[in-house]
């Protein structure tokens, strides 16, 4: 067996790795409602920061959605036709290829569920970065998750030499 083939076996089985993210964002947003729903119980002055924890537990239990919305508002396709890149070609470069766009994917996906977590923190940390921080990895994220979409839309932009390479690459618009 070759290493292209190992690659390419290793891509078409990290799959269910997507879902185990998935399944993660919802049991960090069961653990934050239930957090949530006990600091509104508790506090009688100052809620603001068990509204932050709920509203951030929404979104987490609700990633699919928010993930759509996020991915229309920017690039007019959802999530899911997104992340079904398939390659272009039959090379052995597009193994490569294939391997870094789901590397860089999986990576957004993940980006974005931090962005969530540090919407959370942002919150009790006093630091006023955090917001900043999660809004940089949430907008990076989207931008990850949709990589094809956005390398086909700078090729469009800049159009000549970057146009024709990203269409060799990952296809044309």
């Amino acid at each position: 067996m070759h290493g292209l083939d190992i690659l390419e076996n290793l891509i078409s089985n990290l799959g269910p790795l997507w879902n185990v993210i998935e399944y993660g964002a919802y049991l960090c947003g069961i653990v934050l409602m239930v957090s949530g729903f006990t600091k509104l119980a508790a506090q009688k002055g100052q809620r603001s920061g068990a509204f932050v924890t709920i509203i951030v537990a929404s979104l987490l239990l609700s990633l699919p959605f928010v993930l759509d919305s996020l991915s229309l508002t920017f690039f007019g396709n959802t999530s899911l036709h997104s992340l079904s890149y398939t390659r272009k070609g039959s090379g052995p470069e597009q193994v490569y290829i294939h391997a870094a766009i789901f590397i860089i994917q999986l990576t957004g996906f993940w980006s974005i569920c931090k962005a969530l977590w540090l919407c959370h923190a942002a919150q009790r940390a006093g630091d006023p970065n955090t917001p900043w921080r999660a809004i940089v990895h949430g907008i990076a994220g989207i931008c990850c998750v949709n990589i094809v979409r956005l390398m086909q839309v700078l090729g469009g932009t800049f159009g000549g030499d970057v146009q024709s390479t990203i269409s060799k690459l990952v296809g044309g618009t």
